[in-house]
């Protein structure tokens, strides 16, 4: 994975988060102390750090913020990268203090000094690109202290379309050690995406019958959402620097691990885990966000 550039889902997941007035409630309660440690487990570039913050009312941005992330990849350049960007999230620069704490290391062996430490631990689309989401969700709690706060996101059980063309993809991808080797397919794949996103824009369509074998119920749905869902991987972000859009397709396409954990396995999964209270589960059709309390 020591390729990996950037956050992916969350990019995309951060738009159905801002309408979520349930996870702005998870974040008021995570960053209610006016000191806050946040270990972000695959961090990546630090981009789903980033997207938390906008979701976060002004006036619980709290005072100091120890940000310590871990991952496989040179952090290096996500250091870089919060120092650039984490100033333009706050009207008054100097209201926010944020240690870069920074290991390259799996989330399987966290650093021995994050154990028992963190207010809040995050893993927004880590832990199904990992050996074990169970395994790994178990090493990451073990850094959140008694009374903190863990927020994840993984993959749902993906719709029966979407499952098939992702693996058609992820069988291509998945023969390159790094982005530079492809990066020309990736290129020509986005501005398909683009075309696609720009053409279906905000049309909507109603869903009168049940279509059983694409997973699809009756209802209303955003053209763009139910390609993304139910199809294929073709979400585009627009007003960003193309590269992301390229390293977000890399991102998921290409890694080792790729598990997909229906509602019911998570329930089992987190009722199966001692000192662990879940606050909550958001289930959407692309994946789930769970927010837990360590007592």
């Amino acid at each position: 994975m020591n390729h990996r550039l950037t956050e992916f889902e969350i990019e995309i997941e951060n738009y159905k988060m801002k309408s979520d007035q349930k996870i702005q409630g998870w974040l008021k309660q995570a960053f209610s102390k006016k000191y806050t440690k946040v270990l972000d487990a695959g961090c990546g570039l630090g981009g789903g750090f980033c997207n938390i913050l906008c979701l976060l009312p002004t006036p619980y941005r709290t005072t100091t913020i120890s940000y310590n992330g871990i991952d496989l990849i040179p952090l290096s350049n996500t250091k870089r990268f919060l120092e650039e960007h984490l100033p333009s999230f706050f009207d008054d620069k100097n209201c926010i203090d944020i240690d870069l704490n920074m290991k390259e290391v799996s989330m399987l062996t966290p650093p021995n000094n994050l154990i028992g430490s963190c207010d809040l631990v995050m893993a927004i689309g880590t832990l199904h690109h990992t050996p074990g989401v169970k395994e790994s969700l178990i090493a990451t709690l073990k850094c959140v202290r008694s009374g903190g706060y863990y927020l994840g996101w993984i993959i749902n059980e993906q719709k029966p379309l979407r499952a098939i063309t992702d693996q058609f993809f992820r069988d291509y991808f998945s023969q390159f050690t790094n982005l530079s080797e492809c990066e020309e397919e990736l290129h020509a794949l986005v501005e398909i995406f683009q075309a696609l996103s720009e053409s279906v824009g905000d049309k909507t369509i109603i869903i009168k019958n049940n279509l059983e074998f694409m997973g699809l119920s009756p209802g209303e749905y955003g053209l763009q959402s139910l390609l993304y869902d139910y199809i294929v991987k073709c979400y585009h972000r627009s007003g960003v620097d193309p590269r992301w859009n390229i390293y977000s397709l890399f991102d998921w396409f290409n890694p080792e691990f790729y598990h997909q954990t229906s509602r019911e396995q998570l329930d089992k999964l987190i009722q199966s885990i001692d000192c662990v209270e879940p606050i909550d589960i958001v289930t959407k059709a692309s994946g789930h966000f769970f927010f837990l309390k360590v007592t």
